[in-house]
């Protein structure tokens, strides 16, 4: 398994950002126009995305939207789905994190 998978998500953030330029450069050696590249992309970003949740990241959201990005690209549809997810979980934690001791829902 992964660092991420086995709960070292200090070592998978230091991970992230050669599995994401692995990524670029795979999709760049295919001339952006790799189905597996691109996949191989939107996974690289929810992994960052999901480092990112769990440090309660700024990126989180910048992340997940790259993955989205990535996934519109390929078409796996799996890749879409993981995109979507991580955009989800990212959402939803921004709602639910109190911020300034309230609620982004409590108006």
């Amino acid at each position: 398994m992964g660092y991420y998978a086995d709960a070292h998500y200090a070592e998978a953030a230091d991970a992230v950002p050669t599995a994401v330029a692995v990524a670029i450069a795979d999709r760049n050696a295919h001339d952006h126009g790799g189905r597996g590249a691109a996949a191989l992309l939107t996974r690289a970003y929810v992994l960052a995305t999901a480092v990112a949740v769990k440090e309660r990241g700024d990126l989180a959201m910048i992340t997940a939207d790259r993955a989205v990005q990535a996934a519109r690209l390929s078409p796996d549809p799996l890749a879409a789905a993981m995109a979507a997810r991580a955009q989800t979980v990212v959402l939803r934690q921004r709602v639910t994190t109190p911020r300034h001791g309230r609620s982004r829902t409590t108006p």
